[in-house]
């Protein structure tokens, strides 16, 4: 979870993990950790998504290798995926 800590995907594969092996402390500490990564890269995303709404600037049409999206279409995708973890 430390190298990628916004990839919540990571703490959920660790929680299944230390549920398997019976190693009940650490898998409380995974979820408390999890639980604070969430919520707290959940409202940065909210403020950034709404920064980015009050100066919006006009979206350049050409995709940049980004899965045919803009790298700012990208950013806000992740960014929306940060305020809604449960999806």
């Amino acid at each position: 979870m430390a190298r990628w800590p916004k990839e919540h995907r990571f703490g959920i594969l660790l929680i299944e993990c230390l549920t398997a092996l019976g190693d009940i402390p650490k898998r409380g500490e995974a979820v408390a950790e999890l639980q604070a990564r969430i919520e707290r890269y959940r409202n940065e995303a909210q403020t950034e998504l709404a920064k980015r709404k009050e100066t919006k600037q006009p979206e350049n049409p050409e995709p940049s290798g980004y899965g045919g999206l803009t790298r700012e279409q990208f950013e806000e995708r992740k960014l929306r995926e940060l305020t809604n973890p449960e999806r």
